[in-house]
C-alpha cells in the first residue's frame, strides 16, 4: 500500500527531514505501511509546502496551460472530423423554405401539419425550382450565333414581347394594319362596311394561318381512339366576366382605339348587340356543361351525318378543309367526335339568327382582346382594369412558354442533360421495388417519358426537334399547325401538343406486367427531384410518388402492409447503407431521417388537399421512432 510522497533527507543511519535553506538532494521517499516511527522523528513535509510563491504559481499556469491545449484540440478535432451540413446553395435555398415554414414550437407528435406548414404563407414568397429558373434564362438571353433555330425562335417572341420601345414606337399601327387587312372592324367604320364580303367561317380560316386564335365558337381537339387521333369537336373555353364589367370594358377600350385611328364613326348600339350575341354563346355553352364533364357521353358521327342532322348545308365541312390547310382532308365519310351535339344545334340556329355585322364585330373583337396584353402600357392600363394582368416580362415569359412549351424543354435538356441524373433515378427506382417486393433479385425498368409522350429510354433522353420546328416559322405569332398533320394517325407518331394547347401532363404509372416504371421528364425537373440535392429529398419526394404508383398498380396482388411513404423510407436507408450517410440541412437542428419524414409532406403545404398524406406519415412507426414521440 502506497503513502503520499515526502522530501527526506537521508543518510545512512536515519531519515530526517531536509531543513529549508540548506542545500544537498531531496530524496522522494515512499512510506510503507509499517505506521510506526522511531521516537523523536519528525514527520516528512509535503513538496507544495516546501515550494516558494513563485514555483507554486509557475506550477499552477503550467497546469492551467495543459488543460487549455488539451480542450482546444480536442475541439479542433472534433469540429474538423464532424459532419459538417450541406452548404451548396440548393441547400440553404431548402432550409431557408422549411425555416419560412415550420412551427418549431409545435411538436410534430401531436400535429405534424401544424409543425410543417405553421408559418407557411403562400404569397409570401414566389420560389421558383431550379428548372424553372434555368428555363426562364434559357428564353431571356441574348440571342446568339451557337442557338438552334428552335431557340432563336423562342429567343426573338419573347425580346418582341419586351420590347417597350419598338410596341410604343408602333403605337397599335400593326394591329390596325392587321384589322384592316381582315376586311375590317364594323364598329369603326360604320356604313363604309360591306357585309356581303363577310363570311364566319371562311374568317375563321383566315386568320389560322396567322397564328390567330380561331376558336371563338367551336373548339377542336384529338379524341384517342385505338391509339388513334380522330377529331374531336367541343364547345370553345371562354372566360366570363360580368355583364356590366364588360361593357365599360369593351366600350373604354373601343374608344381608345377609336381614338387612335382617328375615327368618329363608333356606333354603341352594334357594341350592346355583339356583347349580348357574346353572352347568348355563354349561355349555350353553359346549357352544355353536363355533356362535357363526362367522356361517355361522347358521340361518334360521319361529317354528311353531321351536317345532315345537326349542321345543315356544307359549311361544317368547308370549316374543317379550311382549317386543316391541306394537312388533312374531311370527306362526308369521315368520322369526327362530337362532344356536345346540342352545342353545336344552338349555335347553328343562333347563328343563322345573328347579323353578319354582329358576328363581325365579335370576331374582330377576339383578335383585339387576343393583341392587348402585348400592346402599349396605356392599353394594357386599361387592360389591366378589368382583367389580372401579369408585369410585362412575367407576361412575357408566361406566354413564350404557354406557345413554345416543348421547344422550350427540348432546348433545356439538351443544354442540362446530365447522365447522373438517369443514373440516380434507376437506383431510387429498383430500392423502391426492392422495398417492396422485399427481394433483390429483381429489377425493375424506368423508362423517361419525353414532352410529347414518347418513351424515351433509359438511357438516353431524346425530344423530337425535328417535329418542333415544324410548328415554327420564322413570323411573331405565326406556327403552322401540326395539329390536322395528326388526325387519323397513331398517337404515338403525332406530337400531341398544339400551338393553342394547354401542355399535357403525364402521370408516372408503373406497368405490373412489363416491371417498367414510366416517369414523366416534368417531373424529373421539379421540386421533387434534383439529381445534387440531399437524397433524403429525392426519395422522400419522388421516391415516394414511385411507391404510391407501384402500390396503386399492385392493388389486386398487394402484399405489403406499409405505405408508399414507409417503402420510400427503406428503400433510403439502404441507399444510405450503401452509398454513405447525407448532410444534413443548414441552420436546422434535424437529422437526416427526421428531414426524411419533412421533405415527404412539405410540398403539401400549398395544396387544398385533405391531410391523409400527413396522417400517412404521422402514423408509422418509423416516424414516431425518428422524432421519439410517446
Amino acid at each position: 500500500m502506497l503513502f503520499p510522497i515526502r522530501c527526506t533527507r537521508t543518510s545512512a543511519n536515519t531519515a530526517r527531514p531536509w531543513p529549508k535553506g540548506k542545500h544537498g538532494e531531496c530524496a522522494c521517499a515512499i512510506i510503507r505501511a509499517d505506521f510506526s516511527r522511531g521516537a523523536g522523528e519528525k514527520e516528512a513535509q509535503d513538496c507544495w509546502k516546501l515550494m516558494t510563491r513563485a514555483e507554486r504559481l509557475l506550477l499552477f499556469l503550467l497546469i492551467i496551460s495543459l488543460l487549455v491545449v488539451v480542450t482546444l484540440s480536442v475541439f479542433i478535432i472534433a469540429f474538423f472530423l464532424a459532419e459538417k451540413p450541406c452548404d451548396t446553395p440548393i441547400c440553404i435555398q431548402a432550409s431557408s423554405k422549411l425555416l419560412e415554414a415550420v412551427d418549431f414550437e409545435a411538436d410534430p407528435c401531436v400535429d405534424f401539419h401544424e409543425f410543417l406548414c405553421g408559418r407557411y404563407i403562400p404569397t409570401c414568397k414566389n420560389y421558383k425550382d431550379e428548372g424553372a429558373l434555368r428555363k426562364a434564362e434559357l428564353v431571356s438571353d441574348p440571342a446568339s450565333d451557337g442557338d438552334t433555330p428552335i431557340l432563336a425562335m423562342v429567343k426573338k417572341f419573347y425580346q418582341a414581347c419586351t420590347n417597350i420601345s419598338a410596341i410604343e414606337d408602333d403605337n397599335e399601327a400593326s394591329l390596325f394594319s392587321l384589322i384592316s387587312d381582315l376586311g375590317g372592324w364594323p364598329l369603326l367604320m360604320g356604313k363604309e362596311w360591306n357585309e356581303t364580303g363577310f363570311n364566319w367561317q371562311r374568317f375563321m380560316t383566315q386568320v389560322r394561318p396567322l397564328g390567330i386564335k380561331s376558336d371563338w365558337l367551336i373548339s377542336l381537339d384529338y379524341f384517342d381512339e385505338d391509339d388513334t387521333n380522330l377529331l374531336l369537336i367541343r364547345p370553345p373555353r371562354l372566360t366570363s366576366i360580368p355583364y356590366r364589367l364588360k361593357r365599360d370594358y369593351y366600350l373604354e377600350v373601343i374608344i381608345y382605339l377609336a381614338d387612335k385611328m382617328g375615327t368618329s364613326s363608333f356606333s354603341q348600339p352594334q357594341l350592346t348587340q355583339m356583347i349580348d350575341f357574346e353572352e347568348r354563346v355563354h349561355q349555350i355553352i353553359d346549357n352544355s356543361q353536363h355533356f362535357l364533364l363526362q367522356k361517355g357521353d361522347y358521340t361518334k358521327w360521319t361529317v354528311e351525318t353531321l351536317m345532315n342532322e345537326i349542321w345543315p348545308e356544307n359549311l361544317l365541312r368547308k370549316i374543317l378543309n379550311g382549317l386543316a390547310l391541306g394537312h388533312a382532308i374531311f370527306d362526308n365519310s369521315t368520322t369526327v367526335v362530337v362532344a356536345s351535339e346540342n352545342y353545336l344545334y344552338e349555335l347553328h340556329k343562333l347563328l343563322m339568327g345573328t347579323s353578319k355585322r354582329t358576328q363581325a364585330n365579335y370576331f374582330m373583337w377576339k383578335i383585339v382582346e387576343t393583341f392587348l396584353p402585348f400592346s402599349s402600357d396605356e392599353i394594357r392600363e386599361i387592360y389591366g382594369k378589368y382583367s389580372e394582368i401579369s408585369d410585362r416580362e412575367d407576361h412575357c415569359q408566361e406566354e413564350t412558354n404557354r406557345r413554345f412549351h416543348s421547344a422550350i424543354e427540348a432546348e433545356y435538356v439538351a443544354k442540362y442533360k446530365n447522365n447522373d441524373v438517369v443514373v440516380l433515378l434507376e437506383s431510387i427506382t429498383n430500392l423502391v421495388f426492392k422495398s417492396y417486393n422485399e427481394t433483390d433479385d429483381v429489377e425493375t425498368n424506368l423508362v423517361i417519358e419525353g414532352p410529347e409522350g414518347d418513351h424515351s429510354g433509359v438511357t438516353n433522353i431524346q425530344y423530337s426537334s425535328d417535329k418542333i420546328i415544324r410548328m415554327i416559322s420564322d413570323v411573331q405569332f405565326h406556327v403552322e399547325n401540326e395539329f390536322y398533320k395528326c388526325l387519323h394517325k397513331r398517337t404515338g407518331d403525332c406530337s400531341r401538343e398544339n400551338y393553342y394547347d394547354e401542355s399535357q401532363d403525364f402521370e408516372p404509372h408503373f406497368d405490373a406486367s412489363e416491371n417498367t416504371f414510366y416517369l414523366p421528364y416534368n417531373l424529373i425537373y421539379s421540386d421533387s427531384f434534383t439529381w445534387d440535392q440531399p437524397n433524403y429529398i429525392n426519395f422522400a419526394r419522388i421516391g415516394r410518388t414511385i411507391a404510391d404508383k407501384i402500390i396503386e398498380a399492385q392493388e389486386d396482388f398487394n402484399s405489403t402492409s406499409k405505405t408508399g411513404v414507409e417503402l420510400a423510407y427503406d428503400a433510403y436507408l439502404s441507399w444510405i447503407q450503401n452509398k454513405g450517410m447525407d448532410k444534413s440541412l443548414p441552420a436546422l437542428n434535424y437529422s437526416v431521417n427526421q428531414l426524411f419524414w419533412i421533405h415527404s409532406s412539405s410540398l403539401q403545404c400549398s395544396s387544398e388537399d385533405d391531410s391523409s398524406g400527413f396522417d400517412e406519415v404521422t402514423d408509422s412507426q418509423y416516424f414516431k421512432e425518428d422524432f421519439n414521440c410517446q
